[in-house]
């Protein structure tokens, strides 16, 4: 039961960027009414074109997602999780901590979560050390490779990785640009099951789908009996974490 000593629906709160619809898809209400689940959008600072290379050494998150966490303080929320893995594996010494922090500054007795470091616990916690990373087709080998030093930073090696390949009618858009025109809507779990089943390597001890907005909740269990190691996504990896949260909130 999530917050033993409550009465209380859990109210889950997600900080997600401006146009990824996917979180909620895949990080959904219980049917008992035990557990809410809304979000508050910010704004990425990205020309488009441009690749993303993270926060690059602020000392303090984005304005654009503090403001989305004083509206989820507005809201009434008890548990926030941050959808966005790319801002923490940019910077993997530094960001989970000042997400966290910024956040209990806003409301000190929220318990608070990024997507990126739920996947480093999801890993542990079915003692993976190689898994093969699945990278959605917006992911430009600077973030492939920022999410492979994260997990480097956490003692996480991986067994190679490959990107979601889309469809012919997607060849003309710039790699960094496919998730702004629409990308994250055309996965096709037939086709993230079968190009990874074609590609994982043996000795991988586990799936890991790091992107927010790459969907793949549709197509756990069936790539799960078809490899035969667990499957871990960003979505599914911080939902874990915020549902099975079991210390009691004072609630305002």
């Amino acid at each position: 039961m999530i917050y033993k000593n409550s009465t209380q629906p859990h109210r889950i709160g997600l900080v997600v960027i401006d146009n990824d619809p996917i979180p909620e898809l895949e990080i959904r209400p219980t049917d008992d009414g035990n557990v809410s689940v809304v979000a508050s959008r910010f704004l990425l600072n990205r020309a488009p074109g441009e690749i993303y290379l993270g926060e690059g050494h602020q000392a303090v998150v984005p304005p654009e997602m503090q403001e989305a966490l004083e509206q989820l303080d507005r809201i009434g929320v008890d548990a926030v999780g941050l959808c966005f893995t790319s801002s923490s594996v940019f910077a993997p010494a530094t960001f989970d901590r000042l997400f966290v922090d910024a956040a209990q500054r806003v409301n000190d007795q929220w318990i608070v979560a990024t997507a990126a470091r739920s996947i480093v616990d999801a890993l542990a916690s079915v003692g993976s050390t190689r898994p093969f990373l699945v990278a959605p087709p917006w992911f430009s080998n600077e973030t492939i490779h920022a999410v492979t030093d994260y997990l480097g930073h956490h003692g996480i090696s991986y067994s190679g990785w490959h990107r979601y390949q889309l469809g012919p009618e997607w060849a003309d858009i710039r790699q960094q640009d496919l998730f702004d025109h629409g990308a994250g809507w055309d996965i096709d779990p037939s086709a993230l099951i079968s190009q990874v089943v074609e590609r994982i390597p043996t000795v991988s001890d586990a799936v890991l789908v790091p992107g927010s907005g790459f969907r793949s909740a549709n197509a756990q269990e069936k790539l799960q009996d078809l490899t035969n190691v667990p499957v871990i996504s960003a979505n599914m990896a911080l939902k874990q974490t915020l549902f099975a949260a079991e210390t009691p909130v004072v609630r305002r």
